[in-house]
Formats: structure tokens, sequence, C-alpha cells
């Protein structure tokens, strides 16, 4: 239990960084003391899930830029199923800390993303209404820097005080939330 309320407490930290310090600055403070969290997340993810495999980090290439900080605080799992229609390296598991585009700020979210062209969304759109279980569907349209549509199953969303006082691991319900939603998709993609 000590260890993980050390890592419920650099999380916590984490979400009350300032973005405006410099890159390297947010490396440090940020991106060195998240990578062990995301390291075990990944295990139990891979122990608990078939057809996620670990997204490489999206690399960007303005330092000054929010989304790039943005980039060092996600990490990402592809899904595949042999049934999923349109681009399917687009559909995904993600867990992050803070989404400046949404304007969720000072909180870890997770659940699963898809981009990809309006015209190709419907039956992503379905399978993600039709899977995503108590978690909230949103659909953002095309904005400045971005063509196309991007759907997202939010499954949780907590904040700093949250996260501080969850009295079990956060990373057993992050896995379990996202294999949930996973293990619905397969199935949904399976039937005949």
């Amino acid at each position: 239990m000590k260890d993980t309320f050390l890592q419920h407490r650099i999380i916590a930290d984490i979400l009350k960084e300032d973005t405006t310090i410099s890159y390297a600055e947010w490396q440090s403070r940020v991106f060195r003391p998240i990578k062990p969290f995301y390291k075990d997340l990944d295990r139990l993810i891979m122990a608990k899930t078939t057809g996620l495999v670990k997204a490489n980090p999206y690399k960007w290439n303005s330092q000054s830029k929010q989304t790039a900080r943005q980039c060092l605080t996600k990490q990402k799992w592809n899904f595949s199923h042999e049934n999923l229609p349109y681009r399917p390296d687009g559909v995904a598991a993600f867990v992050q800390l803070s989404d400046y585009e949404s304007g969720a700020l000072h909180v870890i979210l997770w659940g699963m993303s898809w981009w990809g062209k309006k015209k190709d969304s419907l039956p992503i759109l379905e399978l993600f209404e039709s899977t995503k279980g108590d978690g909230k569907l949103v659909e953002s349209p095309s904005t400045i820097g971005y063509s196309g549509t991007f759907l997202r199953i939010f499954s949780n969303t907590m904040t700093i005080e949250e996260v501080l006082a969850l009295k079990h691991d956060i990373k057993d319900e992050i896995s379990d939330d996202i294999a949930g939603i996973v293990n619905r998709m397969n199935d949904y993609l399976s039937k005949p």
C-alpha cells in the first residue's frame, strides 16, 4: 500500500504542474517520474486484455507547445481486431494526465479513442456506443491543426483529490476499466 500511495502522490504532483515551465523541466519533473507508473500499468493491461499492443509515444516537433507536454503524459495501446472497420490503427486505449484539448486539466483520464475521416466514423461510433459501458462517449469535430473526427470513450476521470483519497491502487481500476471495454469490443466484433 505504501508504494501505491507513493504513486498516487506522484500522479497528484504531476497534475498540479504548471504547463508553462520549460520543456526540459517538464521532462525531469513529469516524464521521468511517471515512467515507472506507466511501465507497471502496461504489464497489468497486457495481462488482462487481448488485442492491445503498446503504441510508441507520439513525437512532437516543437518542444514549446503544450501538445508536446501532453504527449509525455499520455500512454496508448493500439487495438486490433480482424473485423475492425476502417483505419484500424486509429483505435487505441489511452491513459492521460490532463487533456489540454478538451480543457480537462489537473485530472487523470482513461478510455478508448479513434481518429479518422468523418465519413468513416459511423461504424466506429456504433462500436463505441455499444461497448462504452458506463463510460461517456464524446465526438470532437475537426479543429485548427486537425482534420477528421475524434471519438473518445472516457471510462473515468479523477481529480487530484480523488486520486489521493483512493484506498486501492489506481492501476487496478484503470486496467480493469480498459480490459472491460476491450473485452466488450472483442465480443461485439466477433459476432457473426
